[in-house]
């Protein structure tokens, strides 16, 4: 995988957002997951006071879909509800699995729910949903701290149960 599906992969698995798609001038920083680059100690800024006012609940979640790729903008299911939407996915070659993230409507779900998309295949997959980032959550990738290069890919185990 090399170029565009590469970074997009990789974006995707860092919980990097893209503008545009991941949020959009009707998402707030707290509903994407942004909340903590906000400084409410600074005296002043535009939108301060709206901000403090906000939810401040988080509805972006990462998602692994087994046997398939979720299609970006396809609507996201639980127990026969509309529940979300997948604003990005692809291919992850590290996970073995699809991967994407997704906007959510739903504050009772979280990391470990159990969710239905509609894939590239047209078909209906399964998929969990997770903490962004997929995984260094700490950023010592990025970083740095951990240099260790990965020499093949690390499956994700799949739906239990």
């Amino acid at each position: 995988m090399v170029a565009t599906p590469g970074f997009r992969c990789r974006r995707i698995e860092a919980g990097l957002l893209s503008a545009g798609q991941d949020f959009s001038k009707y998402t707030n920083p707290f509903s994407v997951g942004l909340g903590k680059f906000i400084d409410f100690d600074k005296e002043n800024f535009i939108g301060k006071n709206a901000l403090s006012k906000a939810d401040k609940t988080c509805f972006s979640w990462g998602i692994r879909v087994e046997d398939g790729i979720a299609i970006k903008g396809e609507i996201v299911n639980s127990n026969g509800k509309e529940v979300g939407k997948i604003t990005s996915s692809t291919w992850s070659p590290y996970q073995v699995c699809g991967v994407g993230i997704v906007y959510l409507n739903d504050k009772n779900l979280t990391a470990g729910s159990i969710v239905e998309v509609k894939c590239t295949d047209g078909k209906i997959h399964k998929g969990e949903l997770c903490k962004l980032p997929m995984y260094d959550p700490k950023g010592d990738i990025v970083r740095g701290i951990n240099k260790t290069i990965p020499t093949k890919p690390e499956p994700w185990g799949g739906i239990k149960g």
